[in-house]
């Protein structure tokens, strides 16, 4: 699954994730930490209007987590049917563990 960077001077700039021949819009909207754990909230917008909670536990490796949220999104996006809203869990070690469709 291909992750391409859109080219933008907003540091805050969504990322495009080509998934099954379609193009979706990836977008962190909110982050939530309680205790240790981190629960982030992120817009996926393609040929539907989708968001995903992404729990993450144990902290954030740089260089990992992101890849891994990414990646996690676009499972999520090829499992998930019509729904429009969903919950992914990631390890401690970084790694996709699943995902709930809702």
């Amino acid at each position: 699954m291909p992750v391409t960077t859109v080219p933008t001077s907003d540091a805050q700039s969504p990322v495009s994730l080509h998934v099954d021949g379609a193009c979706w819009w990836f977008s962190v909207a909110s982050v939530r930490r309680v205790a240790e754990d981190l629960f982030v909230h992120v817009d996926l917008l393609g040929p539907d209007i989708c968001s995903v909670t992404i729990h993450l536990r144990g902290g954030i490796v740089l260089g990992v987590t992101a890849r891994d949220m990414l990646t996690a999104a676009c499972e999520w996006l090829l499992a998930r049917g019509t729904s429009r809203q969903g919950f992914i869990e990631l390890t401690d070690e970084h790694r996709w563990l699943k995902s709930a469709v809702a």
